[in-house]
């Protein structure tokens, strides 16, 4: 039974961990399309243009 446990909150700290990994990765995607659409209007591009790169980024 004790190993069962230790199983199940083995698998929960894994699942956690992983979800974790994964909230941190879209995060970082979304600030380098936020990046990427502050670098286009810095730069005077137009509108459209940065949409079209948000767009590739996001893929």
């Amino acid at each position: 039974m004790q190993s069962q446990i230790r199983e199940f909150e083995e698998g929960q700290r894994l699942m956690l961990e992983e979800q974790r990994t994964m909230s941190e990765m879209h995060a970082q995607k979304m600030e380098e399309v936020k990046n990427v659409g502050d670098a286009c209007s810095k730069d005077g591009r137009s509108e459209e243009f940065r949409r079209c790169m948000l767009e590739r980024w996001k893929k």
